[in-house]
């Protein structure tokens, strides 16, 4: 199991996340007089692109590995030889986090 703070730092960035897409993708993203895209449809695809390129970086990096897992469409994260299973915003989320703090403790992301 992943330390609480770890768990909780994820759901908050998911759910800030989440509550940025809602207020800022609350209209169709794109459309036309013959197709419209919801924000939902909107939102998880750039999520999925996001994670896909998130997936690389950390798998680049050595600080986390993330798999789909095909039959629940949720993600398999594991970071210090800990598993995480999440959706699709968590798993974004925990992404982003882990990929920044390696970030920082390598000096190539200042500290905000």
């Amino acid at each position: 199991m992943l330390s609480p703070a770890f768990s909780e730092g994820v759901d908050k960035i998911a759910a800030l996340h989440q509550f940025y897409c809602m207020t800022n993708l609350a209209k169709p993203a794109f459309s036309s007089a013959a197709t419209a895209i919801s924000a939902s449809d909107a939102i998880e695809s750039w999520i999925q692109k996001r994670i896909s390129q998130l997936r690389i970086d950390a798998a680049q990096s050595q600080d986390c590995t993330c798999e789909l897992c095909p039959e629940s469409g949720e993600y398999l994260i594991e970071y210090r030889g800990q598993t995480m299973r999440c959706s699709p915003e968590k798993a974004y989320a925990a992404l982003c986090f882990v990929l920044e703090i390696a970030a920082i403790k390598r000096g190539s992301l200042p500290l905000r």
